[in-house]
């Protein structure tokens, strides 16, 4: 291999390399990008679990809310129901 073909073949291996680390970049870009969205999506996802399911709590559990604050109040029964519903593992050692 004479001097001008080294250049050459050197010149060619460079633009090469070039090429493809370019590539690379564009590709761990664009991969970058596809993660970054699926995260997105996924956090979106589950914040319309938690909000959905807050929901469905909130209704589920409204009546029971609404009485709760009255619970220690008043009678020995209800006084009892407040211990066993803030305790209530302990009520049946008693």
């Amino acid at each position: 291999m004479g001097g001008a073909e080294y250049v050459d073949y050197a010149l060619k291996s460079n633009e090469t390399a070039n090429e493809n680390v370019n590539s690379l970049v564009d590709r761990i870009h664009e991969a970058s990008d596809a993660s970054n969205q699926k995260v997105t999506n996924g956090l979106m996802g589950a914040k319309d679990s938690r909000i959905i399911t807050n929901e469905q709590n909130v209704a589920m559990l409204s009546d029971f809310i609404e009485k709760l604050p009255y619970t220690k109040l008043g009678s020995g029964p209800s006084a009892a129901a407040y211990d066993f519903i803030v305790n209530p593992s302990t009520l049946g050692d008693e």
